[in-house]
């Protein structure tokens, strides 16, 4: 049986990968990526549909994209609502 620790550790494991793959993406936007590399295609494929998300029901600002910023704000509260409602389950 999975102990409530290992799956603890599995969501805080997996947030945590979400917000670096955002944070990589948000430099990658800073200096000169080939997009079509295997490592860009990767964090591309993980990002995109949480920043699109965000894209899509924020207003534009300009040029500043903030969707990254609004993702992993958001990220955040998902993985402590998350965590919270499985520490309060009975195993």
């Amino acid at each position: 049986m999975i102990e409530l620790h290992h799956i603890i550790k599995f969501i805080e494991f997996t947030f945590e990968i979400l917000h670096w793959a955002i944070i990589v993406r948000i430099l990658m936007s800073w200096i000169k990526v080939d997009r079509n590399g295997q490592i860009a295609q990767t964090i591309y494929s993980i990002t995109e549909p949480i920043l699109g998300f965000f894209r899509n029901i924020m207003p534009r600002t300009g040029m500043i994209d903030l969707s990254p910023i609004i993702a992993l704000i958001s990220l955040s509260v998902l993985e402590m609502i998350i965590l919270n409602i499985v520490k309060s389950l009975p195993f």
